[in-house]
């Protein structure tokens, strides 16, 4: 009769152990990542209408948050989808926040590296240089720190998920047997 109770623990333990495994741990890591994506994405606050100015009007502008698993099954990145990228980036920092020591504008934003220097021209008489590929001045907007808030959100709630869901595995693991 001995075997038959160490021959249930051997099998409860096996099924520990494959509740552990590699494949498990992906699985859960989708799981947890999946759920931490509409907490990270309550957070994103652009003053109500998800625009910002100078992008196309009528059209919200779509920030969302992507997760990747990593390959062996331990982990997952949160982080913002393609497409939002550069919109996300922007509504966290904030638009033309740097450069020339604080001071920026539209005379300032010129490309070419002898933009508004001087030269010479054939003649000899002494001519300004142009700046022919100029950015538009889009103006200035402050940071709204949306990724960083989102980012702290996720952060703080995945620590919890990730414990119940392996707990949850484990668990089940043993009750299955």
């Amino acid at each position: 009769m001995p075997s038959a109770d160490v021959d249930g623990i051997v099998a409860c333990f096996n099924g520990m152990i494959d509740a552990l495994g590699s494949q498990k741990s992906r699985d859960r890591a989708q799981r947890t990542a999946e759920r931490l994506k509409p907490i990270g994405e309550r957070t994103i606050n652009l003053g109500g209408n998800r625009s910002m100015s100078n992008f196309r009007r009528g059209h919200p502008i779509d920030l969302e948050i992507a997760y990747t698993v990593h390959h062996d099954g331990i982990g997952f990145t949160m982080h913002r989808s393609g497409r939002s990228a550069g919109p996300f980036r922007t509504a966290n920092d904030g638009r033309n926040q740097g450069g020339a020591s604080g001071f920026h504008g539209p005379g300032i934003v010129q490309r070419g590296k002898n933009a508004g220097t001087t030269r010479r021209r054939k003649n000899g008489q002494v001519a300004k240089v142009r700046a022919h590929d100029r950015s538009s001045w889009s103006g200035r907007t402050a940071p709204k720190h949306t990724w960083e808030i989102a980012a702290n959100a996720m952060q703080a709630a995945a620590p919890d998920m990730l414990i119940k869901a392996t707990t949850a595995d484990v668990m089940a693991a043993f009750h299955g047997r």
